[in-house]
């Protein structure tokens, strides 16, 4: 239940989890967690910036208001809108206040009411607002000192950032050769940072190490505003100096008389951090109604192994081969990446493709599979027809001139890269038609569109009145909606939140590469702050820590995977880990080499780590390790539970790393066995925790935890990763007749074995099926060699 009270000007609205409070005579609110009767944000306040002005709750204003029941996608509750009439020839500020049943969050949102009798330029609302000067405070139970924060991207490069309140700017320093105005990272790239400021596009996430208390400040809605939560710390005294969950205006006029709300905000300081971070992404899926894609999207993509130099040769010589192997590699599409067009905005084949796209897509059709097509649709180089045809579409700068959003000497060394302005009603026709012929004439089915921050350059467009939110999903739309529904689409390049709800998948990381953590990623890192380099590291320290927007925003990309172990700088150790990470994490799954160079034990893996699963791992030490060294994939089936639990060694030596089954949610009195992927190893049965001795450098341990039993168990299979979760489809063991009855399924030709624990020292027997052999490998353990195909049913005796 939610009550409500007011009591000399406090007004109170509180429920089972959270205590919060209005004072109408000071302006401030406070935040308690009513199970710990703590104050967790203390004096804080609303605001909204205006003409170089503020107007906030702390103004001297008459405040009005009212409290209202409701019922929303979060649930019902309680509103508390609260109106401040200024008296000092201010814009009225309105705050609202959502708390709901049986919830551990809190919503807010204020809005601007234009009552000036004149127009007024808008800036940004803050729904919360802490300052140093008003005694305004978080409090986690200790120090700052032991606060670790997550804090989101801003669009698919970006990273993921893991940071210490006292780390100084983590914004990169990129010359203009690479990213002119730091456009391609940062939302704000020429705005200027105070020491000690950290940011997060969209959301934060704040854990202390000591306490294990956490609190999150995030964005749900992105339709109108890019949003960010920024933190000011005072390094010398140790303490918050200001708080602001911004959601930018961009200086866009409101007229007398009109409203403009900022984004909905939630604030989280109950749950724990990780669960936080899933609560989170399970709202935005509700608020935003997400699309995302019946199945985990499977294909090829030319990218990774020819570049620039794709040609129709290249792709029939693949396309065959995935045709012969349909067994082993069971993808969907066959996606043809950058290379094949006359030039950056001229979206037509060039001289590689002679017979031109319709007669490509026929060809991978007739293959079986689906067509899908990589486009920057928001970029025009300065020598394509389009600029020369439009110059007027790009977007331009106060002084008129074309904003340069990125130099790419793979597209020519003086094609300059412009964007286009999605604001411009001749580029949104032109946006449809294109989309339309791509889709409608040509046949594809799947569409990457990369590098599409481009239409968030600049805030000067061509309609005066859109944010750079509303213009890049006007943009974004256009695209959805000539496509249609049943065409995929993948974001890439892409702002984060804006995109929700317009896609159905999305690259979360920076791009993969055919090298680990080269030396020059590694300087760039160090020296501008550029986390965006391609490599297998970067890109995984993102994929990780995206885990939460899997199946909530849309289907995860983590970028391609190769497998091949020619033409290429990663040891078969890094590929056998990468698989392993990109498998658990269980998103989109694209491939990227030429056969040619892949023989068939490196092709066996493919259809072993394919993404059956809707879930995906948790990462247990998110916020204690910069690259989280251990996933968690809880597995539930009708005939047992398990985990599956990859245990990787990012560094660059060998090193132990304990595991604690706790951290898993195992019970402390229970014994497990564990079972080893990669070495068919079992370690034995254990308690309370597990030390992995002498991982290798840049290597893996994939395992399965079963709870012990007083009977036969199946402890692992090879046919998938996932150890039984995808291919066997019931193990019943019949305790009168001491048989194992046991159905597999799993497309087309397989070998493998699984492996059994038996708690007596008693011998089993199998019928006489053809291809099957039974090998006892030690007292306890048994091995089940099959060969078949489709489908497979044993009796065992034991």
């Amino acid at each position: 239940m939610i009550s409500f009270n007011e009591n000399d000007g406090i007004l109170t609205v509180e429920n089972e989890f959270i205590n919060f409070q209005f004072d109408t005579n000071s302006g401030f609110m406070n935040f308690m967690d009513k199970k710990k009767q703590n104050t967790i944000i203390s004096n804080g306040f609303s605001s909204i910036l205006y003409d170089s002005r503020d107007v906030d709750s702390l103004d001297e204003a008459e405040i009005k208001w009212e409290i209202n029941d409701f019922e929303d996608e979060g649930g019902k509750g309680k509103s508390l809108t609260l109106n401040f009439l200024s008296k000092i020839d201010k814009p009225h500020l309105k705050l609202m206040i959502k708390l709901f049943e049986n919830k551990p969050f809190i919503f807010l949102q204020n809005s601007i009411i234009n009552n000036l009798g004149k127009n007024i330029r808008i800036k940004s609302f803050n729904p919360i607002e802490l300052r140093e000067t008003s005694l305004s405070s978080i409090d986690l139970g200790t120090s700052i000192n032991d606060w670790k924060i997550l804090a989101g991207q801003y669009q698919s490069w970006a990273p993921i950032k893991l940071i210490d309140p006292f780390e100084k700017d983590f914004r990169p320093k990129v010359p203009d050769f690479i990213a002119p105005g730091r456009v391609v990272f940062l939302s704000n790239p020429d705005e200027q940072r105070e020491k000690y400021e950290q940011v997060g596009d969209n959301y934060i996430v704040i854990k202390n190490l000591k306490t294990q208390s956490s609190i999150l400040f995030g964005f749900l809605t992105f339709e109108n505003q890019l949003s960010q939560i920024i933190f000011q710390f005072n390094k010398k005294k140790r303490a918050l100096k200001k708080l602001r969950t911004r959601s930018q205006a961009d200086n866009i006029i409101l007229e007398p008389n009109e409203e403009l709300f900022s984004e909905l905000l939630v604030v989280n300081f109950v749950t724990p951090p990780i669960e936080n971070l899933t609560l989170y992404a399970d709202l935005i899926k509700k608020i935003n109604k997400t699309i995302q894609w019946d199945t985990v999207p499977t294909g090829y993509c030319t990218w990774y192994i020819y570049f620039h130099k794709i040609n129709e040769e290249e792709c029939s010589k693949n396309l065959d081969f995935l045709a012969e192997r349909r067994d082993q590699i069971p993808i969907t599409f066959f996606q043809l990446d950058d290379g094949y067009q006359k030039t950056i905005g001229d979206w037509e084949a060039n001289e590689k493709f002679p017979d031109g796209m319709k007669k490509f897509v026929d060809k991978i059709e007739k293959k079986g599979f689906k067509a899908g097509l990589w486009l920057a649709p928001f970029f025009v180089g300065k020598k394509s027809m389009l600029y020369k045809k439009h110059p007027n579409w790009v977007l331009r700068n106060n002084k008129g001139k074309p904003v340069v959003v990125t130099k790419n000497p793979a597209w020519g060394y003086r094609n300059t890269i412009y964007a286009l302005d999605c604001s411009h009603p001749e580029v949104q026709e032109w946006l449809h038609s294109l989309f339309t012929k791509i889709t409608n004439d040509w046949g594809f089915k799947c569409i990457k569109i990369d590098f599409i921050f481009g239409a968030v350059a600049t805030t000067n467009y061509y309609n005066k009145k859109m944010t750079r939110a509303q213009v890049y999903r006007k943009g974004l739309d256009i695209i959805r909606k000539a496509i249609g529904p049943d065409v995929l689409l993948l974001g890439c390049g892409a702002p984060i939140g804006p995109s929700i709800g317009l896609v159905n998948a999305m690259r979360v990381s920076p791009d993969t590469h055919t090298s680990w953590d080269p030396w020059y990623a590694k300087l760039l890192r160090k020296r501008i702050h550029l986390h965006g380099v391609p490599c297998v590291v970067n890109a995984m320290r993102n994929n990780i820590r995206a885990f939460f927007m899997h199946k909530k925003f849309w289907i995860n990309d983590p970028d391609c995977l190769m497998v091949r172990l020619e033409n290429t700088n990663l040891t078969e150790e890094e590929v056998k880990t990468e698989i392993t990470c990109i498998a658990l994490l269980n998103g989109y799954y694209f491939l990227s080499d030429n056969f040619s160079f892949v023989n068939d034990k490196q092709i066996s893996l493919i259809k072993k780590f394919f993404p059956f699963d809707g879930n995906t791992a948790i990462p247990i030490d998110l916020f204690e390790s910069e690259m989280p060294e251990i996933l968690d994939l809880p597995i539930k089936r009708e005939f047992g539970d398990w985990h599956i639990v990859g245990i990787f060694n990012w560094s660059n030596k060998s090193k132990n790393i304990e595991l604690k089954f706790e951290d898993l949610g195992l019970r402390k009195d229970k014994e497990y066995h564990i079972y080893e992927f990669w070495k068919q190893k079992y370690f034995g049965t254990f308690k309370q925790k597990f030390t992995f001795r002498n991982i290798r450098r840049h290597s893996c341990e994939l395992i399965t935890i079963k709870e012990v039993e007083s009977r036969p168990q199946l402890l692992s299979s090879t046919l998938h990763f996932m150890q039984g979760a995808v291919e066997i489809k019931n193990c019943v063991y019949d305790n009168d007749s001491k048989k194992i009855k046991l159905k597999i399924e799993f497309p087309g030709k397989n070998v493998g074995n699984l492996t059994f624990f038996n708690p007596e020292e008693n011998q089993w027997q199998i019928d006489n099926i053809k291809h099957i052999n039974l090998i006892k490998k030690s007292k306890n353990i048994y091995k089940l060699e099959v060969n078949f195909k489709n489908k497979l049913e044993i009796t065992i005796s034991c």
